[in-house]
């Protein structure tokens, strides 16, 4: 049970990292439409 949990907290912590990714890059998208339309 205790590497099932550890394999669960690994790949959560992935999926994580890639939500952050990409919540940057959306940020960073609408900052860069936002300077475009002024």
């Amino acid at each position: 049970m205790g590497s099932h949990t550890k394999r669960y907290k690994e790949f959560f912590s992935q999926d994580f990292a890639r939500m952050n990714w990409a919540h940057t890059i959306l940020r960073h998208v609408i900052s860069l439409n936002a300077n475009d339309t002024g």
